[in-house]
């Protein structure tokens, strides 16, 4: 679109007839009155868009300066979020791995150190099932800790128990017939 810019500069000037000018040239005079009219609404209304996209302009460097500090503020939550959720994830394993009966307080130590290390909530899943599997699957005899040991004994009595009496087979009285031909009894 090809603007122009149309500025009248016209003034009606007198033509020196007797008895006043020709309807045309009246009709001419309206003509080029509209078209200065319209000359200056135009000045004026191009006048009022320069300002207008002046104070537009201002509003859109203003909203990308506030962009860019709301880009920023986001990408800090992310990484915190993501920092919890991980979090979240070694507190789960580790919370499963110290409630486990399975495992001794040596290997829940273990596997809460490894967990601690963990960087992603992948790792830490992976951590956690890979040693839960190492230690129930190879623990079939469990080492212990004295700690332990003295723990789950604690459970029962200080005396040995007694001896419970052995009883005699079923053969008692091929048994009592050879002590008597022995001379025992």
């Amino acid at each position: 679109m090809v603007a122009e810019a149309l500025n009248v500069d016209y003034t009606p000037q007198p033509h020196g007839q007797i008895g006043g000018a020709p309807e045309i040239a009246y009709e001419a005079a309206i003509d080029m009155a509209l078209a200065k009219a319209m000359s200056d609404e135009m000045q004026e209304e191009n006048e009022e868009m320069q300002e207008t996209l002046a104070e537009l302009e201002e509003q859109v460097s203003h909203l990308r300066n506030e962009n860019k500090k709301f880009k920023s503020v986001t990408l800090q939550l992310k990484d915190k979020l993501e920092e919890s959720i991980v979090t979240n994830a070694k507190l789960l394993y580790s919370n499963r791995v110290l409630i486990s009966a399975s495992l001794n307080e040596r290997q829940k130590s273990k596997i809460v150190e490894a967990l601690t290390n963990a960087h992603t909530v992948e790792e830490a899943k992976t951590i956690y099932e890979t040693l839960q599997s190492t230690v129930v699957n190879g623990g079939s005899a469990k080492e212990q800790t004295l700690s332990e040991a003295i723990n789950r004994q604690a459970g029962r009595s200080s005396t040995l128990p007694r001896r419970t009496p052995e009883k005699e087979s079923l053969n008692e009285g091929a048994l009592t017939r050879m002590q008597r031909l022995a001379g025992i009894k």
